[in-house]
């Protein structure tokens, strides 16, 4: 029994010695009750981005969040639709204050706004990694503006001025932050000024000599950035030279990745296996919907990168970006969700299986919204015997929904998303009212689905 119990110590000593269990302490003293979430991006291709942690401010103002990473990465905290950024490493703890919610002038879109908030950390330490960034970002930002009009200028002799004016920034930097130490903070000044270096007459191939032909830092912000400025439109460009010139076909007939690569290699730049798949993946998201390309066959592609490329990181890459591309598309899987109904309980996707589902999300506060669900009350009538209706509202309030129920006498599902920012993510819900119709066995049937004043009725007509 003692040594099943040392094996275990052991056991959680190594896990916990690697995922370096890390803390935010925060004050958020406008936002009582609300959910607060930590996310990261999973990758840097496809910025798809992962929740890391969650929890709910509490009645004092303030709230933790316990969370793991494995290195130091970009992170942003989420309350409503207010993202603070923060920068987070293994093993640390963090103290700061959410600002107070923006004040917008005129109307917005709750669903699809952000409003970036300046990281407020609540430390002295100035070489600590975040304040660094914040002052760092506060010079690059200052040259910017003392440059904005030099910048966008195209007359060789301004590019020189412009240049030397970036070598005597860059000199600066390199004494104001003598004392760094991070590998992530070098970078991320590095790749920061070498998005200023292509503003200038520098050649694309001394800006990859520089910056490019180095390991792939593909958790870095700014790395990645400078990456995909640097890439964008790179494979469309190349398919259509000489050595590129077979690209389409080995991606239209494709039947492996061995003659996409070899062709691919022909690219001086895209030797290396790692960076020629990381193009690749991005050079595969710009295409899709270019006509030359089948869309099938793009997937194919990512598909198979999902599963053969050379890191977990760029098949996690590949895999997000066969999601986003297809997602939500006639024939795929409707995303499950829980969400709550107006009598507080749970509901799921998987509740329905079997049946055809009509999913509408709408505001019970937005009057043409609400004349749409009118509508609905009539086809329900005659179709709620083939399909079964469901109704998420993206409203907080529970009462105001139950109250807008009541009144209207609506006596299918109808659900509250509230806090719950996930199902609209999933569903990709940018705007209300939007619909969706689901068959029984869970995919889509439309997507999106044509609207109930716009003849779905013909659709649920032609149901056996």
């Amino acid at each position: 029994m003692r040594a099943l119990l040392t094996a275990y110590c052991l056991l959680l000593t190594a896990y916990f010695s690697q995922a370096g269990p890390s803390l935010i302490q925060g004050t958020a003293t406008d936002y009582k009750g609300k959910f607060v979430r930590l996310y990261v991006y999973d990758d840097y291709i496809t910025y798809t981005e992962k929740e890391l942690s969650e929890t709910r401010v509490g009645l004092d103002g303030k709230f933790e969040l316990w969370f793991t990473v494995t290195e130091t990465q970009y992170a942003f905290i989420r309350i409503d639709n207010e993202i603070m950024d923060i920068y987070v490493e293994k093993d640390k703890k963090y103290k700061l204050d959410f600002p107070p919610p923006t004040k917008n002038k005129g109307a917005t879109n709750p669903l699809s706004e952000r409003n970036y908030r300046k990281l407020r950390m609540l430390e002295t330490d100035s070489t600590s990694l975040n304040l660094a960034i914040l002052k760092f970002n506060k010079l690059y930002d200052d040259f910017l503006l003392a440059n904005k009009e030099l910048l966008v200028r195209r007359g060789l002799n301004d590019k020189k001025l412009l240049h030397d004016r970036i070598t005597a920034f860059r000199d600066r930097i390199g004494e104001e932050f003598s004392f760094v130490q991070s590998d992530y903070l070098r970078a991320h000044i590095l790749y920061s000024i070498a998005q200023l270096e292509m503003t200038t007459m520098k050649g694309e191939d001394k800006l990859f000599t520089d910056y490019l032909e180095k390991p792939l830092l593909e958790k870095n912000y700014e790395y990645m950035r400078f990456f995909h400025q640097y890439f964008e439109k790179h494979l469309d460009i190349f398919r259509l030279s000489e050595k590129g010139r077979g690209f389409a076909d080995a991606v239209n007939k494709f039947s492996g990745l061995e003659k996409v690569n070899e062709i691919l290699n022909g690219d001086d730049k895209l030797r290396n296996k790692i960076l020629r798949e990381a193009v690749l993946i991005d050079g595969l998201i710009q295409l899709y919907n270019n006509p030359d390309f089948k869309k099938d066959k793009i997937a194919k592609v990512l598909e198979a990168l999902s599963v053969q490329a050379s890191t977990p990181y760029l098949k996690t890459a590949a895999a997000n970006a066969l999601v986003m591309l297809t997602r939500n598309q006639p024939g795929t899987l409707a995303p499950d969700f829980e969400v709550r109904s107006h009598n507080n309980q749970i509901t799921r996707l998987k509740d329905f299986e079997g049946k055809y589902v009509y999913l509408q999300f709408t505001d019970v506060s937005c009057l043409p919204c609400n004349s749409e669900t009118k509508t609905l009350a009539d086809l329900y009538a005659k179709y709620g015997s083939k399909v079964q209706f469901v109704t998420i509202t993206i409203n907080n309030d529970f009462e105001e929904t139950r109250d807008f129920v009541k009144r209207n006498g609506y006596n299918w599902t109808f659900l509250i998303a509230g806090d719950n920012h996930k199902v609209l993510e999933d569903y990709n819900v940018k705007s209300v009212p939007e619909y969706f119709f689901i068959g029984p066995t869970g995919k889509f049937v439309q997507s999106p689905a044509i609207r109930p004043d716009r003849g779905i009725d013909r659709t649920f007509f032609d149901l056996k």
